[in-house]
């Protein structure tokens, strides 16, 4: 994937957060209400641990958790 400048301004994680470069959507993940299957428990877990924001990070996305 290669990022594109959009309205003159180029992609970085600093310009996401402040909201001035403009070619972004959000990723959610849902579940039905009640409690999580146990591998749906262990997926959520990972993908919200220090090692999974870190790599979400180093691939230019905006972790979950700042």
């Amino acid at each position: 994937m290669k990022s594109v400048a959009v309205d003159g301004v180029s992609y970085s994680l600093a310009n996401m957060e402040d909201g001035t470069y403009k070619l972004s959507r959000p990723f959610l993940l849902l579940h039905k209400k009640g409690e999580l299957s146990e591998t749906s428990q262990e997926f959520l877990d990972y993908v919200l641990s220090p090692k999974s924001q870190k790599l979400t990070g180093k691939m230019g996305f905006i972790p979950a958790i700042q």
